[in-house]
């Protein structure tokens, strides 16, 4: 429970710093990658 909490507050910060520093394709892509690593 607390580590889905973690994982969500994490993605949130990683998104928004995301936005800010690349771009929206990078952003995509990254995102995907983060799914991955999650799926694992």
């Amino acid at each position: 429970m607390l580590s889905g909490m973690i994982w969500v507050v994490c993605e949130g910060l990683v998104l928004s710093f995301g936005i800010l520093l690349l771009d929206t394709s990078q952003l995509v892509d990254f995102a995907h990658k983060l799914r991955k690593l999650r799926l694992i």
